[in-house]
């Protein structure tokens, strides 16, 4: 599932799932991560999960993922601002 490119980070965050760089640069990188920004709160993943549907543990992730965010437990505790976060989705 976590075959594309992680996104690199603005500055070192606690990450769901990271991925190593380079031993040269060791940047700080994520596949999935989540933060707050503004009022509002994200979880960012570059595993491009809606195009793996076919297969089974996707579905389970991407279904787990779902509960996660509907629930009292999605509160992250990593904040970047409006900046980062364009910067993030723009790679």
């Amino acid at each position: 599932m976590a075959t594309k490119r992680a996104v690199i980070l603005p500055h070192p965050m606690k990450t769901i799932i990271t991925e190593m760089d380079s031993y040269a640069f060791l940047r700080p990188m994520a596949q999935m991560i989540e933060f707050r920004c503004l009022k509002g709160k994200v979880l960012l993943s570059t595993m491009e999960l809606h195009k793996s549907q076919q297969y089974p543990e996707v579905r389970a992730l991407q279904a787990s993922i779902y509960t996660y965010l509907s629930g009292e437990n999605f509160e992250p505790a990593e904040e970047i601002t409006e900046e980062e976060l364009s910067m993030l989705v723009r790679g």
